[in-house]
């Protein structure tokens, strides 16, 4: 009888002004419009997928989604500076520089279509809102040519299989 008064006698209206603070801050952190709306979007979503161009040698280079993020693995013997990487045919990314070995990784967050969308990454709220990554190329605007990279399959972890 004592803890139900003490419990009776508790403020509800602070904890649950916290409780709608928080639920509030998550929903807007875990947004899933993927629309985005800043000079480098609107300035990715005018370029135009260089089917036209030019196929080079493939280079050595490997490609994986890991997450929200793209690895990409250089096993080439040389530094590349100022490509385009196009994932999936529609999702470009300018790169400044892909660096011999294994520390170049990228937020897919940051690979933009023609409608100045992010390619699609799965949230808290919507985890089924994703896609594979299928195929990659680097796009020389300099040299108007293409190379085909090779696209890991998904590890068995990011698939929810264990």
């Amino acid at each position: 009888m004592f803890l139900k008064r003490i419990v009776a006698q508790a403020h509800p209206r602070p904890v649950l002004s916290a409780a709608l603070l928080a639920v509030g801050l998550l929903l807007a952190g875990c947004s899933t419009s993927t629309f985005v709306d800043d000079e480098r979007a609107q300035n990715l979503a005018t370029l135009a997928y260089p089917d036209q161009a030019e196929h080079a040698d493939d280079l050595d280079i490997l490609v994986q989604r890991r997450g929200g993020r793209i690895q990409i693995i250089n096993r080439s013997p040389e530094v590349l500076e100022d490509m385009q990487l196009w994932v999936n045919r529609q999702y470009v990314r300018e790169i400044s520089r892909i660096d011999i070995g294994v520390d170049n990784s990228f937020s897919l967050r940051h690979f933009i279509n023609r409608y100045q969308e992010a390619f699609p990454t799965a949230g808290l709220l919507s985890p089924d809102r994703t896609e594979p990554v299928t195929s990659a190329e680097l796009y020389d605007p300099e040299t108007s040519q293409r190379y085909r990279l090779t696209v890991m399959p998904p590890r068995r972890d990011q698939l929810g299989q264990r």
